[in-house]
């Protein structure tokens, strides 16, 4: 999860590798039941990268 408090934006995805080493701030590793989970405070958008799931 990357939060950008600017942008009062959640995003949920795959992490990239800087984010691993620390090098993009405000990124977070969760476990896959905390980043289903995942909301941000009251009007905040929330944005999920899901490759594996099926537009309507």
């Amino acid at each position: 999860m990357t939060v950008d408090y600017d942008a009062r934006m959640l995003v949920v995805g795959p992490l990239q590798a800087a984010s691993r080493q620390g090098a993009i701030e405000g990124s977070y590793d969760l476990c896959d039941p905390h980043a289903e989970r995942a909301t941000g405070p009251e009007g905040w958008t929330v944005v999920r990268h899901e490759p594996d799931r099926a537009l309507p």
